[in-house]
């Protein structure tokens, strides 16, 4: 559970603030005579049947209220983008200039190293939580423990 409830917990902030309210929806519950009467609706979307008297009416939000702050969301990843790119040219591609880089998300890379990539991890510890490793490796340390 702790280690993945910082990242949790930073992703929700995000998640929630870039969250798509168009996207929400009424459930609506009743009998197949009440469900009819909704189907009827021009908001209408779709139904689930569990038994003949409990059906689940999806209805499309009739108004939308835009109160998500999607700019802090923006800036999130913005930031994020700018710092991963930052520590990716200023510390790895030094470290490695034939490093390269697969695939990025807002907190973690696939690049291909044809080095070994523990020795950068070695000579920048202060960069790295290593705190996952196994008790007998060389570059355990929990000093950036989920930093």
């Amino acid at each position: 559970f702790e280690k993945d409830f910082y990242k949790l917990m930073n992703n929700s902030v995000f998640g929630k603030s870039m969250e798509n309210v168009r996207n929400r929806c009424d459930i609506k519950l009743g009998n197949e005579e009440f469900s009819l009467k909704q189907a009827k609706k021009n908001n209408f979307k779709c139904f689930n049947i569990f038994d003949e008297n409990c059906i689940a009416s999806h209805m499309y939000k009739q108004k939308v209220k835009f109160n998500k702050p999607i700019y802090i969301g923006f800036s999130v990843l913005d930031l994020s983008k700018l710092l991963m790119y930052e520590f990716y040219y200023n510390k790895l591609k030094q470290y490695d200039p034939d490093l390269n880089l697969c695939y990025m998300d807002t907190d973690s890379y696939f690049v291909e190293m044809k080095k070994n990539p523990y020795t950068i991890i070695k000579e920048n510890i202060d960069e790295f939580d290593t705190s996952d490793y196994p008790k007998d490796h060389e570059c355990l340390t929990n000093k950036n423990k989920k930093v």
